[in-house]
């Protein structure tokens, strides 16, 4: 295995600990021993996302898609950070690109909300649910016994299109 693939991977591992200072640096020793990582920009963008820093994450998801465009993930995940920065229109455009680049990306297409709210009224999400019937779940733990259900709708409607519901785990 590359050195930078080790430094990738200790990154990872770093950041499944939370020792995030640490897999930034295992990050940014990947790139600069081989600065076209596309992997580890993306990495790291995603640290910086994690620290709620994201005008860096952006920046550096940016780069990502910028040396490898064909970079499914990055343009999620890109979407996510744009999401998360209130900036819905390019997060929409991140994941159709996403979704351009890898059809069944079921990730890109089940993006989560910004943050748990009542469902939206049906007259909103039956009509988004017809548009886009492939639409991707995901499923969210949450305190103790229930679980969260949001789902993002890329219909041609608005990015804003989405809904999040919590239930009882029987």
């Amino acid at each position: 295995m590359p050195e930078t693939a080790i430094l990738r991977t200790t990154g990872n591992l770093l950041k499944a600990q939370g020792r995030l200072d640490e897999a930034k640096k295992s990050y940014l020793e990947a790139i600069r021993i081989r600065p076209d990582f596309a992997i580890a920009w993306n990495n790291l963008a995603g640290v910086f996302k994690d620290e709620g820093d994201l005008e860096t994450s952006v920046a550096y998801y940016d780069e990502a898609v910028r040396l490898s465009p064909d970079f499914a993930d990055a343009w999620s995940n890109r979407g996510n950070a744009l999401k998360d920065a209130g900036r819905l229109g390019d997060a929409k455009k991140a994941y159709k690109e996403a979704i351009r680049l890898r059809p069944d990306f079921a990730i890109a297409q089940g993006h989560r909300t910004p943050s748990p709210r009542a469902a939206y009224p049906s007259r909103v999400t039956a009509p988004c649910i017809r548009r886009a019937p492939s639409v991707a779940f995901r499923l969210h733990a949450a305190p103790a016994t229930s679980l969260t259900v949001a789902w993002w709708c890329l219909s041609a409607g608005t990015a804003t299109s989405g809904a999040s519901f919590t239930t009882r785990a029987t």
